[in-house]
């Protein structure tokens, strides 16, 4: 393998058409059935949310063998986006702004 493998907390991209910038790597990160998977690249991806809003993610990982682009919820309250379930929404905020 060769390569770092990640073990923090990541987001994950499937696509990397989703990327505005995207490096090269050779780290790989741990599944959920112990195998590992390259990542492929580095990048900022735009999550198109409702109301015509954009959310910026940055340090996304492109990794093509998963099999749905997942989003840590932890990562979003760092850059503070508070996340909140609501029966069949996820709502999301900033600056108290949906």
């Amino acid at each position: 393998m060769g390569g770092r493998l990640w073990c923090y907390q990541a987001h994950l991209c499937k696509h990397n058409t989703s990327y505005t910038s995207v490096g090269d790597g050779e780290e790989h990160v741990y599944l959920g059935d112990s195998r590992t998977t390259p990542v492929l690249g580095k990048g900022k991806v735009l999550l198109k949310l409702t109301y015509g809003k954009t959310l910026a993610l940055s340090d996304v990982l492109h990794v093509p063998s998963i099999r749905v682009n997942l989003i840590f919820v932890a990562l979003l309250g760092k850059v503070r986006v508070k996340v909140s379930f609501k029966s069949d929404k996820i709502v999301m905020t900033k600056n108290n702004v949906l």
